[in-house]
């Protein structure tokens, strides 16, 4: 769980939407070491769309102008990502 910081006025938008997934977007703190986020202060709150990862990775891909056109699989991608031996 992480704690965020953010303008009365956000936290008042986020408050309508309180148990609902959101998408919001801010400034980071993160340990580059563990890869783990520290901090987050919320700037502003996105519009949010849920959609299942292979459309997610689709909409990046486009995105990317290329970037991502090497991968075929993307589940296969994201679990290599998180459990691949360094």
């Amino acid at each position: 769980m992480l704690f965020c910081s953010t303008t009365q006025q956000i936290a008042l938008q986020l408050a309508e939407r309180l148990y609902q997934q959101v998408a919001v977007q801010g400034i980071a703190t993160w340990n580059s070491e563990s890869f783990e986020l520290e901090e987050f202060q919320v700037t502003a709150l996105l519009s949010y769309v849920k959609v299942e990862l292979p459309q997610a990775f689709q909409q990046l891909q486009e995105h990317a102008h290329g970037l991502y056109d090497e991968i075929g699989d993307v589940e296969e991608y994201v679990h290599t990502l998180r459990y691949a031996e360094e």
